[in-house]
Protein backbone atom coordinates (compact mmCIF):
# COMPACT_ATOMS: atom_id res chain seq x y z
CA UNK A 1 0.00 0.00 0.00
CA UNK A 2 1.42 3.40 -1.30
CA UNK A 3 1.32 6.38 1.32
CA UNK A 4 1.11 10.02 -0.26
CA UNK A 5 4.38 12.32 0.81
CA UNK A 6 3.54 15.61 2.79
CA UNK A 7 4.55 17.63 -0.94
CA UNK A 8 1.78 15.60 -2.51
CA UNK A 9 -0.77 16.14 0.20
CA UNK A 10 0.37 19.96 0.24
CA UNK A 11 -0.58 20.19 -3.63
CA UNK A 12 -3.67 18.84 -3.20
CA UNK A 13 -4.35 21.21 -0.54
CA UNK A 14 -2.95 24.31 -2.32
CA UNK A 15 -4.84 23.02 -5.90
CA UNK A 16 -8.37 23.16 -3.49
CA UNK A 17 -7.67 26.21 -2.14
CA UNK A 18 -7.51 27.77 -5.41
CA UNK A 19 -10.75 26.06 -7.11
CA UNK A 20 -12.57 27.52 -3.68
CA UNK A 21 -10.79 31.05 -4.10
CA UNK A 22 -12.07 31.24 -7.95
CA UNK A 23 -16.02 29.58 -6.87
CA UNK A 24 -16.40 31.33 -3.57
CA UNK A 25 -16.65 34.87 -5.68
CA UNK A 26 -19.66 33.68 -7.95
CA UNK A 27 -21.33 32.22 -5.24
CA UNK A 28 -21.67 34.95 -3.65
CA UNK A 29 -22.70 37.22 -6.89
CA UNK A 30 -25.38 34.42 -7.80
CA UNK A 31 -26.70 35.39 -3.69
CA UNK A 32 -27.06 38.78 -4.42
CA UNK A 33 -29.06 37.70 -7.83
CA UNK A 34 -31.53 35.78 -5.73
CA UNK A 35 -31.81 38.88 -3.41
CA UNK A 36 -32.61 40.98 -6.24
CA UNK A 37 -34.99 38.97 -7.20
CA UNK A 38 -36.74 38.52 -4.36
CA UNK A 39 -36.46 42.22 -3.62
CA UNK A 40 -38.46 42.89 -6.55
CA UNK A 41 -41.10 39.91 -5.50
CA UNK A 42 -41.06 42.25 -2.54
CA UNK A 43 -41.73 45.49 -4.59
CA UNK A 44 -44.21 43.43 -6.57
CA UNK A 45 -46.36 42.20 -3.47
CA UNK A 46 -46.30 46.18 -2.58
CA UNK A 47 -47.45 47.26 -5.62
CA UNK A 48 -50.64 44.88 -5.91
CA UNK A 49 -51.54 46.01 -2.47
CA UNK A 50 -51.81 49.87 -4.15
CA UNK A 51 -53.12 48.41 -6.46
CA UNK A 52 -55.65 46.61 -4.74
CA UNK A 53 -56.64 49.99 -2.82
CA UNK A 54 -56.31 52.24 -5.52
CA UNK A 55 -59.14 49.96 -7.47
CA UNK A 56 -61.42 50.38 -4.28
CA UNK A 57 -60.75 54.24 -4.19
CA UNK A 58 -61.05 55.38 -7.51
CA UNK A 59 -57.77 55.07 -8.77
CA UNK A 60 -55.81 56.98 -5.97
CA UNK A 61 -53.37 55.45 -4.11
CA UNK A 62 -52.83 55.28 -0.56
CA UNK A 63 -51.54 58.14 1.14
CA UNK A 64 -51.95 60.11 4.60
CA UNK A 65 -53.92 62.96 4.85
CA UNK A 66 -51.38 64.26 7.52
CA UNK A 67 -48.34 64.28 4.60
CA UNK A 68 -48.70 66.71 1.58
CA UNK A 69 -48.01 65.82 -1.76
CA UNK A 70 -44.30 66.17 -2.17
CA UNK A 71 -42.62 64.22 -5.19
CA UNK A 72 -39.28 64.85 -3.60
CA UNK A 73 -39.80 63.60 -0.22
CA UNK A 74 -39.25 59.62 -0.70
CA UNK A 75 -38.41 59.62 3.26
CA UNK A 76 -38.73 56.46 5.44
CA UNK A 77 -40.87 58.14 7.71
CA UNK A 78 -43.07 58.87 4.96
CA UNK A 79 -43.71 55.80 3.21
CA UNK A 80 -44.30 54.07 6.70
CA UNK A 81 -47.49 56.98 7.08
CA UNK A 82 -48.73 55.96 3.77
CA UNK A 83 -47.98 52.24 4.30
CA UNK A 84 -49.84 52.25 7.29
CA UNK A 85 -52.87 52.91 5.48
CA UNK A 86 -52.58 49.51 3.70
CA UNK A 87 -51.90 47.79 6.56
CA UNK A 88 -54.97 49.41 9.15
CA UNK A 89 -57.18 48.61 5.81
CA UNK A 90 -55.98 45.03 5.56
CA UNK A 91 -54.45 44.71 2.00
CA UNK A 92 -51.24 43.06 3.66
CA UNK A 93 -50.57 42.17 6.41
CA UNK A 94 -46.77 40.06 6.08
CA UNK A 95 -44.00 42.55 7.25
CA UNK A 96 -40.89 40.66 5.91
CA UNK A 97 -42.34 42.45 2.38
CA UNK A 98 -41.11 45.63 3.63
CA UNK A 99 -37.61 44.84 4.16
CA UNK A 100 -34.84 44.61 1.23
CA UNK A 101 -33.65 41.33 1.59
CA UNK A 102 -30.03 42.89 0.52
CA UNK A 103 -29.68 45.25 3.13
CA UNK A 104 -28.26 43.52 5.98
CA UNK A 105 -30.35 44.47 8.53
CA UNK A 106 -33.46 43.46 6.64
CA UNK A 107 -36.72 44.81 7.97
CA UNK A 108 -39.34 42.25 9.29
CA UNK A 109 -42.09 45.48 9.43
CA UNK A 110 -43.49 48.53 8.71
CA UNK A 111 -41.17 50.40 11.18
CA UNK A 112 -37.95 48.83 8.88
CA UNK A 113 -39.07 49.52 5.61
CA UNK A 114 -36.22 49.53 2.82
CA UNK A 115 -38.52 51.14 0.51
CA UNK A 116 -39.20 54.70 -0.59
CA UNK A 117 -42.77 55.70 -1.58
CA UNK A 118 -43.79 57.82 -4.33
CA UNK A 119 -47.37 60.15 -3.15
CA UNK A 120 -49.95 61.63 -5.66
CA UNK A 121 -50.01 59.09 -8.37
CA UNK A 122 -53.26 57.76 -10.07
CA UNK A 123 -53.47 54.17 -11.80
CA UNK A 124 -55.62 56.07 -14.49
CA UNK A 125 -52.36 58.26 -15.32
CA UNK A 126 -51.44 57.69 -19.37
CA UNK A 127 -47.74 57.38 -18.26
CA UNK A 128 -48.13 54.32 -16.22
CA UNK A 129 -45.44 52.24 -17.59
CA UNK A 130 -43.03 54.87 -17.12
CA UNK A 131 -43.93 56.49 -13.59
CA UNK A 132 -42.38 54.88 -10.21
CA UNK A 133 -44.43 54.39 -7.46
CA UNK A 134 -41.86 51.94 -4.95
CA UNK A 135 -38.91 51.69 -4.98
CA UNK A 136 -35.14 50.95 -3.30
CA UNK A 137 -33.78 53.32 -0.91
CA UNK A 138 -31.05 55.46 -3.03
CA UNK A 139 -33.27 55.05 -6.65
CA UNK A 140 -35.54 58.15 -5.74
CA UNK A 141 -33.13 60.73 -7.04
CA UNK A 142 -31.28 58.26 -9.59
CA UNK A 143 -28.14 59.52 -8.10
CA UNK A 144 -25.80 57.29 -6.62
CA UNK A 145 -23.86 58.69 -2.97
CA UNK A 146 -21.97 56.98 -0.10
CA UNK A 147 -24.64 56.63 1.65
CA UNK A 148 -26.64 54.55 -1.64
CA UNK A 149 -23.56 52.19 -1.63
CA UNK A 150 -24.52 51.14 1.92
CA UNK A 151 -28.35 50.84 0.90
CA UNK A 152 -29.63 47.70 -0.29
CA UNK A 153 -28.08 46.54 -3.27
CA UNK A 154 -24.85 48.29 -3.45
CA UNK A 155 -23.23 48.72 -6.95
CA UNK A 156 -25.33 51.45 -7.93
CA UNK A 157 -28.58 48.68 -8.44
CA UNK A 158 -32.10 49.19 -7.65
CA UNK A 159 -35.05 48.21 -8.04
CA UNK A 160 -38.57 50.23 -8.99
CA UNK A 161 -41.78 49.54 -9.26
CA UNK A 162 -43.82 51.54 -12.08
CA UNK A 163 -47.89 52.69 -11.55
CA UNK A 164 -48.41 49.62 -13.99
CA UNK A 165 -46.96 47.30 -11.74
CA UNK A 166 -43.68 46.06 -13.50
CA UNK A 167 -40.55 45.89 -11.54
CA UNK A 168 -37.42 46.90 -13.36
CA UNK A 169 -34.10 46.52 -11.96
CA UNK A 170 -31.15 49.05 -13.12
CA UNK A 171 -28.65 50.94 -12.30
CA UNK A 172 -27.15 54.74 -11.62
Amino acid sequence: MKKFTIIELLVVITVISILAGMLLPVLSTAREKARRINCASNLKQLGLSCLMYANDYDGAFPMNSDLKFDYQNHSTESTKKHFQILIDRSYMSNGKIFGCPSNDDVGQNLNETDYFYVTGNKDSESSASTLSLIGDQGAADGKESEEDEQRNHGEGFYNILFVDGHVEGGGC
